[in-house]
């Protein structure tokens, strides 16, 4: 069953439409700005050049606000051609490092692995369940009711007694998937899928894929602008990312996916209800099921853990050596438009 995941110690912040340049922050600092840029004969090394002002008029805004240590920054357009030595000239005048992840197109979805074994090792560390999840093998009678069949009484092996109906620990009771009474294993083939505005990211632990997103069948549904009367669109969007991920399990995935971390370009509440991005899904209550549905995963029992895009991102950023000793980390995605999210350790 799918759940919300909430990683610790992380926060989002709605920064693509902060005010920088008289612009919002999105059309100077996003893939619209650079499409345009190169249909009108940009040179690739001028790209970034372009960018540097939004990014850090918008950085010397975010970085007193929020009081951080330092800057963290992935996604596609962090791998631009002289993006990372451009920033670093341009960002000198700033009272904390910015650092660019090594990987910075597939860092968050990279860490989506590693969330899922680490969520599976706390499963692991739990403790048993209580007695209250024991059954009589014959159903879900209480512990002082006899059994409700006038069968013969099962005796616990080994018992004298002969009035006593034997109890074991019913695998209803079991947690779905896990192996043994009580412990789940570690997941033996994870996949983990970063769903961006323009591509999508899959990574399982012996291969990545990019898969983009084509606007001219699935076209950017900007943020306030009227939705298809007929809803349309949603099932279109579904089709896209299940097909995505199934393509991708067909093809680079050996063994079929037990455990799934989902990270999605929207606000997400603990319902899994999602809010608006280019989609143009909010408010879908179905949104994950459908997914879900559409491309057959995980298999019976499989993890799934769903969480925003910009928080997956933040939790790439918590695992970077660099930051080891920073406290407060202002994450920002750099796709469409940036995603933020606030990374404090105590």
């Amino acid at each position: 069953m799918a759940r919300r995941h909430r990683v610790p110690d992380v926060s989002t912040l709605e920064v693509w439409n902060l005010p920088v340049l008289g612009h919002e922050l999105w059309q100077l600092l996003g893939t619209p700005r650079v499409d345009a840029d190169r249909r009108a004969g940009v040179p690739e090394p001028e790209l970034a050049r372009r960018l540097m002002p939004a990014l850090v008029e918008a950085l010397q805004l975010l970085v007193p606000r929020h009081v951080v240590e330092a800057v963290w920054l992935s996604g596609g357009l962090a791998c631009i051609e002289g993006f990372g030595r451009l920033l670093a000239e341009a960002s000198a005048t700033l009272p904390c490092p910015v650092y660019v992840a090594e990987d910075p197109r597939f860092a968050p979805v990279r860490s989506g692995l590693r969330l899922l074994a680490r969520s599976m090792e706390r499963r692991l560390n739990e403790p048993p369940p209580s007695a209250s999840h024991v059954e009589r093998t014959t159903g879900k009678a209480g512990l002082n009711e006899p059994p409700p069949s006038a069968s013969p009484v099962e005796r616990t092996p080994g018992h004298a007694g002969l009035n006593e109906p034997a109890l074991r620990t019913a695998p209803a009771a079991r947690i779905a998937g896990h192996t043994g009474v009580n412990k789940p294993p570690a997941p033996a083939s994870p996949v983990a899928i970063d769903v961006g505005q323009t591509s999508i990211k899959c990574a399982s632990p012996s291969a990545l894929r990019v898969f983009e997103r084509d606007t001219t069948t699935l076209p950017l549904r900007l943020i306030g602008t009227p939705r298809p009367a007929d809803g349309h669109h949603i099932p279109a969007a579904v089709r896209f990312i299940a097909g995505a991920l199934r393509t991708f399990v067909e093809q680079d995935v050996t063994v079929p996916p037990d455990a799934l971390c989902l990270a999605l370009p929207c606000p997400l509440d603990n319902a899994l209800v999602p809010g608006g991005c280019t989609y143009g899904w909010e408010g879908h209550t179905r949104l994950v099921a459908d997914l879900l549905d559409a491309a057959k995963l995980p298999g019976p029992g499989g993890t799934v853990l769903v969480l925003n895009d910009a928080e997956l991102a933040a939790e790439a950023a918590r695992e970077d050596a660099r930051l080891a000793d920073s406290g407060r980390v202002l994450c920002l995605t750099l796709g469409f438009g940036p995603g933020g999210a606030l990374l404090e350790r105590g």
